[in-house]
């Protein structure tokens, strides 16, 4: 139906080009509802544009961009007007400025609908009732725009129609019934492309989701496995931060800020210059690198290719998160015993993903810690680290973990020191941590030894040194066990902010499951040695 191939699309200013898409090859299937999702500044009304043939006077198209066969932007405007008005239809985003405020809905209908349509008829399918043919744009609801947008677009009744953030601003129930409406059309054979912020619109209705940042396409998957499979890092990120009935945990952010793509230029055609032209391209290498949590010296310097997989397609050289610890069938018995403390248990912990490990006491949580810390070997299966790995553990008896000899500066000084950090950092870092873990506000705290500290405060040296050496993964067996919520809060803000900047991998055990629920993407049960849950726990699950 919707055909591109290697399709770009620039904005030219005198000095900059600004670089809306870039190298987009593609198809929406006909008789499909296709989702395109992305942040602010993606791309996605400049591919509706595109569609449309709506493009500004400074727009430059290259490539190929095909409506049912026929190369779209390579006609003149008349043609252009005519096969839109057969081919194609657009609902554009925003309410009622979009409307003609002085004729009545009817008039509007009227000027645009094909001849085996009624006024009467095209409200009805978009479940308005006839009478608001006679009303004026301002005597409608939100919700009745939104709806009188769509009869609109499909009074021309072209094969396919483009939806441009056609549920924003609408409440719940508004929303719902444009939903069923959409499933409707898809059902009529009608071609829907459908451009949202929302991804839970994009999962429940649409049957393929386009991911797009800076212009480009990163990843097509089946929109069923927008929340659960996806393998693009920015995919991932996405929809971790959308919130969701189905989860509880805490709304993250997604690392540093998407920009726009500008490439700035001089060249002789300018009137200030005579030099010849001179272009500060963009730097290589994926145009998500800058704020992924896992890239590798390649992802800046060579752009990896959109390349297929079983179900879509991803524009990344790893599929999905990198593991940084699993482990695989894994059996353990403490030495001169015979019986398991853990059995057949296999728990994976990826780039950027916080696991809490939760479970009654004696049913082997420490144990799993201490063997994804590399301080156990398994009796069975096997643990398989990413080389090389950071590890920071947080102990759940901080004054057996801390040398009663050492102060607080120096406790979390040590990984500092064994690392071979620069000495010239050596001081800022230590108090940078310290801060981050409620230790900076009274700085002669750090000079004290532990016995002279709160359970509270070692608990919280435990955290800072863990956080010191930059950690791929930080393992924290009950690391709030003795803190008052506040600093309870503090420390859990702590571990969401490295998730977010760094991709630390987060183990937490804890018994407190209304904790875990808060700051976990993956919730693990422990029961006498047994892994026998792993997932999300959903809204409105009391207990385990």
């Amino acid at each position: 139906m919707v055909e591109f191939v290697d399709f770009s699309l620039f904005y030219e200013e005198e000095h900059h080009r600004l670089i809306a898409l870039e190298g987009l090859t593609c198809k929406v299937q006909k008789g499909t509802i296709t989702a395109i999702i992305g942040e602010s500044g993606a791309g996605k009304t400049s591919l509706a544009k595109a569609l449309m043939a709506h493009l500004p006077s400074n727009a430059t198209a290259q490539g190929s961009l095909k409506v049912d066969g026929v190369s779209w932007l390579d006609q003149e405007s008349a043609q252009q007007r005519l096969f839109r008005q057969r081919h194609i239809a657009y609902m554009p985003q925003g309410g009622s400025e979009n409307l003609n405020p002085l004729l009545s809905v009817g008039a509007q209908l009227r000027e645009v609908m094909a001849p085996r349509f009624t006024c009467k008829g095209l409200l009805e399918s978009v479940g308005l009732k006839e009478e608001v043919q006679e009303r004026t744009p301002r005597e409608l609801s939100g919700g009745e725009v939104s709806r009188v947008l769509l009869a609109l677009a499909l009074a021309s009744d072209a094969p396919c129609v483009v939806l441009d953030e056609p549920t924003a601003g609408l409440d719940e129930t508004s929303k719902r019934s444009l939903e069923l409406l959409f499933n409707s059309l898809r059902a009529q054979g009608k071609t829907l492309v459908l451009i949202t912020h929302d991804l839970e619109l994009a999962h429940r209705v649409s049957d393929v989701t386009w991911v797009l940042y800076l212009g480009q396409l990163l990843e097509v998957l089946p929109s069923v496995e927008l929340f659960e499979r996806a393998l693009h890092p920015y995919t991932i990120a996405l929809s971790r931060v959308f919130p969701r009935m189905d989860r509880a945990k805490d709304i993250v952010k997604i690392k540093g800020e998407a920009t726009f793509r500008l490439v700035h230029r001089h060249d002789a055609s300018h009137a200030h210059t005579s030099t010849p032209e001179h272009v500060h391209v963009e730097a290589k290498g994926c145009v998500y690198a800058p704020r992924c949590t896992q890239p590798v010296r390649r992802c800046f310097e060579e752009k990896p290719l959109l390349k297929g997989t079983q179900n879509g397609a991803h524009a990344c050289y790893f599929e999905g998160m990198r593991v940084l610890i699993a482990l695989e069938a894994v059996g353990f018995a403490y030495p001169r015993s015979d019986t398991f403390v853990l059995q057949n248990c296999s728990l994976t912990l990826k780039r950027g993903e916080i696991v809490a490990l939760v479970g009654d006491s004696g049913s082997g949580k420490s144990t799993v810690a201490k063997l994804m810390a590399g301080m156990l070997a398994p009796k069975e299966g096997r643990v398989v680290m990413e080389e090389p790995l950071r590890v920071g553990m947080v102990h759940q008896h901080p004054m057996q973990a801390l040398n009663p000899r050492f102060s607080a500066y120096e406790s979390i000084a040590e990984p500092l020191v064994l690392g071979r950090f620069p000495k010239e950092r050596l001081d800022a870092r230590v108090r940078e941590v310290a801060l981050a873990c409620g230790l900076g506000e009274d700085g002669h705290v750090l000079d004290l030894l532990p016995h002279k500290l709160s359970l509270g405060t070692l608990q919280r040296v435990c955290m800072a040194r863990a956080l010191a050496n930059y950690p791929d993964v930080i393992i924290a067996d009950e690391p709030t066990s003795a803190l008052d919520p506040s600093v309870q809060a503090r420390v859990m803000k702590t571990l969401l902010d490295l998730q977010v900047e760094t991709g630390v991998g987060v183990l937490l055990i804890t018994h407190n499951l209304a904790l875990a629920r808060k700051i976990a993407d993956i919730i693990a049960l422990l029961k006498n040695g047994r892994l026998v849950y792993e997932g999300d726990m959903p809204t409105g699950v009391g207990g385990l």
